[in-house]
C-alpha cells in the first residue's frame, strides 16, 4: 500500500513539474516591468536599472538578489528563459529538502516527515511560481534556510550554537535582499529564536543577539553602500515600500478589502481611460466616491499617483479614518486578511499538460491545507512542542501584511509561508492518524471492561 501510494504522489509531483517546465513563460506585470529589464540592463553593461532606453537610470526600486540571479543564468544560458524556469524547479527541490530537514530537526516520526514532503510534491502552489519570471521561489528559499538555521540555533548544544545563529542572519539577509516584504516574517522568527530558549543567561542570549545582528547587518551592507555611493541615502531595503505611504494607497486602505480587485484598482490604475467606478457598497458616501473618480482622472492625466491629485487622495484618507474609525483600521484590514488568506491561487490555477484544474479542486487544496496546518499548530503547542512558533512566525508575517496595506492584498505573497505549511499540515495530519486508532482502542477496551463488569455482577 505504501509502495503504491509513493509512486502515485511521485507521478502527480512530476506531471505538475513536466507541466510547469513545458509551459509558455510570458513576460507580464513585475517580470516585465522590473525584473526582466533590470537583468538584461546588468548583462549589457548598463547597470542595475528599470530603463529600456538610455540615461539608464540607477534603480532604488527593487532588492538585488533576484535580478542578479536573473542575469547570472540568462548569462550562462543564452539568455533562456526556460532556463530560469527549470533552475526555479531545482530550488523547489532544494526547498523540500529543507522542508525534510526542518522535520527532522522537530523531532517529528519519520511518517510525518515523509508527509511533509509528499504534501510539498503534489501541492501545485508553489511549482507554479517556479514557471514565472518572479521572486516568489527564490525568497521562499531563503526564508525556508533562515527558519531552519534559527530552529537549529534553538536546539543545538552550546558549542555549535554560534554558528547557527551566524547562518540564520545571513539567511535572513539574504531573503530581505530578495524580497523587502520578508523583515516581518525575519523579525517575528528573531524574536521567538531569542525568547525561546528559557535556561540561557543573559551574557549567552546578548551573544547571540550580537552575532544574529552583526552576520545580518554584513549581508546587507554592500547592497546599502552602492544605494547611499548613488543616492546619497540610507536605503538598505529599496524604497518599495514607499508605494504604501502614497496618499492613494492610504485611501484604498480606508475601504478596499478583496484581491480580486486589486489590478482594477491599483495595477490598472493610471492606465488610459475613464477610471473604474468605485463600489457604492464600500464607500457609501457618494460625494467621496465622486471626489476619488475625479483625482484619480487628474492622476491619470499627469501619469503619477504623486501629482496633484494626491492632497485630494490624502483629505479623503483622512476624511475616512474620522467618520469611519472601527471600519478603517479593523474590519477592512480583517477583511482583507481573510479574503486573500481564502483566495490564494485561485486566479493563477496550474495548467497541467494543457488542461487547467477545476477551479473547486484548487481551492479545496488550499483550505484542507489550511485546515490540518491549524490542527498541527494546536496539537503541537498543547504538547508543549513551542518550537513549531518559528513556523507560525513565518506564516503569520506573509498573513499579516494585507492587515497593514491594501497593497498587501496579493495572493502571491503568501507563498512564502508554504514550506511552513508542509510541515505544520503534517503534523495535523498525522496527530489526527494517530488519534483515531488511539480512541478506537479506548472505545474497545471500555467495551471489554463494561463487558466484564456486567458477567462478573451476573455471576455474583
Amino acid at each position: 500500500m505504501r509502495t503504491i501510494l509513493f509512486i502515485i504522489v511521485l507521478c502527480i509531483a512530476f506531471v505538475i513539474r513536466l507541466s510547469v517546465a513545458v509551459s509558455d513563460i510570458p513576460l507580464l506585470g513585475d517580470a516585465k516591468t522590473r525584473y526582466d529589464p533590470i537583468a538584461q540592463n546588468l548583462l549589457q553593461g548598463n547597470g542595475f536599472s528599470r530603463d529600456t532606453a538610455p540615461p539608464y537610470r540607477a534603480d532604488n526600486f527593487d532588492q538585488p538578489a533576484y535580478p542578479l540571479m536573473l542575469a547570472s543564468t540568462y548569462a550562462v544560458t543564452d539568455r533562456s528563459r526556460r532556463s530560469v524556469v527549470l533552475f526555479q524547479l531545482f530550488l523547489e527541490v532544494i526547498i523540500l529538502l529543507t522542508v525534510w530537514g526542518i522535520a527532522r530537526a522537530l523531532k517529528l516520526p519519520r511518517g510525518a516527515q515523509r508527509l511533509a514532503v509528499g504534501i510539498g510534491l503534489v501541492c501545485p502552489f508553489l511549482a507554479k511560481y517556479a514557471g514565472l519570471i518572479l521572486s516568489e521561489v527564490l525568497a521562499t528559499l531563503f526564508i525556508c534556510l533562515a527558519c531552519y538555521a534559527f530552529l537549529r540555533a534553538v536546539q543545538e548544544p552550546a558549542s555549535n550554537k554560534y554558528v547557527w545563529w551566524v547562518l540564520a542572519g545571513v539567511m535572513s539577509g539574504i531573503s530581505l535582499l530578495v524580497r523587502a516584504d520578508t523583515l516581518i516574517a525575519v523579525g517575528l522568527m528573531s524574536v521567538v529564536a531569542i525568547v525561546l530558549p528559557r535556561s540561557l543567561t543573559a551574557t549567552s542570549r546578548l551573544k547571540q543577539i550580537g552575532l544574529l545582528a552583526i552576520a545580518l547587518v554584513l549581508t546587507l551592507a554592500p547592497w546599502t553602500a552602492r544605494n547611499y555611493l548613488r543616492f546619497e541615502r540610507f536605503i538598505p531595503l529599496g524604497t518599495l515600500s514607499n508605494q504604501s505611504r502614497l496618499p492613494y494607497v492610504r485611501w484604498m486602505n480606508t475601504w478596499f478589502d478583496d484581491p480580486a480587485d486589486l489590478k482594477t484598482f491599483w495595477w490598472d490604475a493610471l492606465t488610459d481611460g475613464p477610471p473604474p467606478p468605485f463600489p457604492a457598497d464600500k464607500i457609501p458616501d457618494d460625494d467621496q466616491r465622486i471626489r476619488a473618480a475625479n483625482a484619480l482622472i487628474e492622476a491619470r492625466a499627469q501619469k503619477t499617483l504623486a501629482g496633484d491629485s494626491a492632497q485630494q487622495f490624502q483629505d479623503l484618507a483622512d476624511q475616512a479614518a474620522r467618520e469611519r474609525p472601527l471600519n478603517t483600521f479593523v474590519v477592512v484590514p480583517l477583511r482583507r486578511v481573510i479574503k486573500t488568506w481564502l483566495y490564494p491561487q485561485v486566479n493563477r490555477v496550474p495548467t497541467l499538460m494543457g488542461t487547467r484544474l477545476p477551479f473547486f479542486s484548487i481551492q479545496g487544496l488550499w483550505l484542507v491545507l489550511s485546515v490540518f496546518t491549524f490542527i498541527g499548530v494546536v496539537n503541537a503547542l498543547r504538547l508543549k512542542q513551542y518550537s513549531v512558533l518559528l513556523l507560525v512566525a513565518v506564516i503569520f508575517g506573509r498573513v499579516v501584511l494585507p492587515f497593514i496595506s491594501s497593497l498587501g492584498a496579493d495572493p502571491r505573497l503568501l507563498v512564502e509561508s508554504l514550506p511552513a505549511m508542509y510541515v505544520l499540515s503534517a503534523m495535523g495530519a498525522f496527530a489526527g492518524y494517530e488519534f483515531i486508532p488511539a480512541r478506537s482502542s479506548r472505545k474497545v477496551h471500555q467495551k471489554f471492561n463494561s463487558r466484564r463488569l456486567g458477567s462478573g455482577g451476573a455471576s455474583g
